[in-house]
Formats: C-alpha cells, sequence, structure tokens
C-alpha cells in the first residue's frame, strides 16, 4: 500500500501547485494497461508469461475469492484516450481515470483469457489477510508495462 500511498501524495504536490502556483498539470489514472503482456493479479512479469501458465495448466493465483471487479485496458486504447488529453486547456487542473467500459471480475478476466488460449485456467484463490476481509483497492497497484526479455503474440 506504500505505493498507492506515494501516487496519492504525488498528487496532492502537483494540485497543491496547480492551485497555488497555477502550475499547469494533469492527472492520469490509467486502469490496468496491458500490450504484449497480459494482467495479472499477483505475481509477476516475468518470463513465465499467463498464456503459458494457462496452456501447462500451472496455477493462476487470484486475490479473495475471484469476484473483486477491475478493469482493463488495451494499450492502444488507453494512447487514444491520453493524446486527447495532451494540450487540452480542459484537462488542466482535472484528473481523468482512463479504462475501458467493461467491468469484470479477475476470474472472468482469467477465464476469458484461458477460452482465447484453448486452456481450462486453474484458478488458485487466496483469501485476504486485511483485518477488513476486502480484497478491493482503489486502482491498480501498478499499470506501467515493464519491458522484459520475454515476448508473447497474444493481444487482445
Amino acid at each position: 500500500m506504500a505505493v498507492l500511498a506515494d501516487k496519492i501524495a504525488g498528487e496532492d504536490v502537483l494540485v497543491a501547485r496547480w492551485r497555488e502556483r497555477d502550475f499547469p498539470m494533469t492527472i492520469v489514472r490509467p486502469s490496468l494497461t496491458y500490450d504484449t503482456h497480459l494482467p495479472i493479479a499477483i505475481g509477476g512479469w516475468g518470463c513465465a508469461t499467463l498464456i503459458d501458465r494457462l496452456r501447462s495448466g500451472r496455477p493462476i493465483i487470484v486475490h479473495g475469492d475471484g469476484t473483486s471487479l477491475w478493469t482493463v485496458t488495451h494499450a492502444e486504447d488507453f494512447a487514444k484516450a491520453f493524446l486527447g488529453l495532451l494540450g487540452h486547456p480542459a484537462a488542466i487542473g482535472e484528473a481523468f481515470h482512463i479504462t475501458s467500459d467493461e467491468v469484470l471480475t479477475w476470474d472472468r478476466i482469467y477465464q476469458s483469457i484461458a477460452d482465447a488460449a484453448g486452456a481450462e485456467p486453474h484458478i488458485v484463490h487466496i483469501p485476504p489477510t486485511s483485518s477488513t476481509g476486502s480484497t478491493r483497492r482503489s486502482g491498480p497497484a501498478s499499470s506501467a508495462t515493464r519491458p522484459t526479455a520475454c515476448s508473447s503474440t497474444t493481444r487482445r
């Protein structure tokens, strides 16, 4: 949660500078954005791609009971929305969430990817560890894709 707190603190600094000094800023909050790598709720961006895991029958770890809601957005769709904000005077001093309009559970996200890959997902649910029992977050912990030496031919 430290990453989320840091993001909020960063936004607070930008908003304060805009209000106090007319510093031109726009906050963009993307959903989980994918391109050559597909979304992983828990795990890393290493060489074992999600498709590899699905096709080999390895477990797919999903937080909670798999019913928390999420949006995923393809990088090209994000780019179109982002470009629409660049240089737009009405975007100054505003915050935007760039997401798809389809809201899915994590179980449904993985089932859809498995269907497209011709595989059956072996989903393993990890119970929440917080005292509230909630597995929901206010947004993705990280939506930036990270370059790796791996590649995937699966898109959208």
